[in-house]
């Protein structure tokens, strides 16, 4: 991984130092700063501030290179799955772009009542099947430990 520096000054207000912190770690997480007015899709991604999020662990100058490079991963880990988030929701708003309100109210209630209808059958073949497909996305070792497991 790419050293980076920073050189503050000792006569640098906080808000500088804050600035130019904020910059390394946009840098190093590679999130970019610039917006498009434009493009409303990708600005609330793009724009996405990594220091207010939940978990987010700031790397302070004298850690050690291990310590720094596990804390970038899961600050790296935590920006994909709040991008991953944004994309789900951005993806239901355009679902129900254009529906008005009583109509997106009465189709998520027509929704819920045909998951009620489709019977506990059903909805143990759905369980069923999400269980066999997150198998099957496991590593070898890993599935037969957990095949082990439910067996006993």
């Amino acid at each position: 991984m790419d050293e980076i520096t920073v050189e503050t000054e000792s006569n640098c207000s906080m808000e500088d130092a804050m600035a130019v912190v904020e910059d390394v770690l946009r840098r190093s997480l590679g999130i970019t700063r610039d917006t498009h007015a434009g493009d409303s899709q990708g600005d609330e991604i793009d724009a996405l501030d990594v220091t207010q999020l939940p978990g987010y662990q700031p790397v302070l100058e004298g850690c050690v290179a291990w310590k720094a490079a596990l804390i970038e991963k899961k600050n790296k880990e935590l920006v994909e799955k709040e991008k991953e988030r944004l994309v789900a929701v951005r993806a239901e708003q355009e679902r129900w772009k254009g529906i008005p309100d009583w109509k997106k109210r009465l189709m998520m209630e027509q929704e819920k009542k045909k998951q009620a209808d489709m019977g506990p059958q059903e909805l143990e073949r759905q369980r069923k099947e999400q269980e066999k497909a997150k198998l099957q996305a496991m590593p070898d070792w890993k599935r037969n430990l957990v095949t082990k497991k439910c067996k006993d």
